[in-house]
């Protein structure tokens, strides 16, 4: 390949990273609110490639967004990269909080030290900030009481299952209270930018 050829295409890539994206300033913690959910696109277009589905009240974190925004159904928003380059999502079926009607659990807690995410499809993972410690399964909540199905400890699946029945004090939309493996944590909803699953 000559240098004017190569010069071309570097051009043409670096042209096509300004128009098509920029960052934002922090990463940005959003909330699906399409209730049939919402596709992750390989590119910021309708006609690219569907990578998968979020499920409604699925948390996830942003880190850029295109230049020019787009009408997709009467809506009018600009296309959001998920962080860690995973691929993009169109606005307007984002919200910067929980849909009201989901789980009030969904999404990522923290005391600091302790986080514990709840999944729309009703798996959990309970785990140490910096640590290769952690806890997964599934849960069921019915009204303020939480049952976690411990199914597997540091990627090491139980033989049997272990059960707990968690009562959750509700202090307001971003705190909650709960006792897990009798300890108590004062718990808030995380903006902590990362993904655990």
């Amino acid at each position: 390949m000559n240098y004017k050829k190569l010069s071309i295409i570097v051009i043409f890539l670096f042209i096509g990273s300004v128009v098509f994206s920029q960052s934002v300033k922090n990463p940005i913690v959003m909330f699906v609110k399409a209730a049939s959910g919402l596709n992750i696109h390989s590119e910021p277009s309708i006609n690219s490639n569907i990578k998968e589905t979020l499920l409604y009240g699925q948390r996830i974190v942003l880190c850029g967004k295109s230049k020019t925004t787009v009408t997709i159904n009467g809506i009018t928003d600009y296309w959001y990269e998920i962080y860690y380059n995973y691929g993009w999502v169109f606005g307007g079926y984002l919200s910067a909080s929980l849909p009201t009607d989901a789980p009030f659990v969904l999404g990522l807690w923290e005391d600091g030290r302790t986080i514990f995410n709840f999944y729309p499809d009703y798996t959990y993972s309970v785990g140490i900030k910096q640590s290769e410690w952690f806890d997964e399964g599934k849960w069921n909540l019915n009204k303020n009481t939480l049952t976690l199905i411990q199914l597997s400890s540091r990627e090491k699946i139980l033989a049997n299952p272990d059960i707990s029945e968690i009562v959750i004090s509700v202090i307001n939309e971003n705190n909650i209270k709960l006792t897990y493996r009798e300890k108590e944590y004062n718990l808030i909803r995380s903006d902590y930018p990362y993904i655990y699953k």
